[in-house]
């Protein structure tokens, strides 16, 4: 799921920067190659399997102890 975030979070700076702005695409893309580092990119996918693994923990737990019937 994030890297589909990520996937429309560069489109839309590439709309932004090119047709907004009027840089040309190859700087955007060439500025891009530039600045994004592999460890930005390992970053990401640190938090996103962090945060899943800690969502999943407090779902089950929370699952696990709730109360029986309706009210529960």
């Amino acid at each position: 799921m994030a890297s589909i975030f990520n996937v429309v979070g560069i489109y839309g700076g590439y709309l932004v920067g090119v047709k907004m702005l009027g840089l040309g695409p190859g700087v955007y893309w060439g500025e891009m190659e530039n600045l994004v580092d592999l460890q930005d990119v390992l970053d990401g996918l640190y938090k996103s399997f962090s945060f899943g693994i800690i969502v999943t923990w407090v779902c089950s737990y929370k699952g696990f102890f709730t109360g029986y019937g309706a009210e529960g």
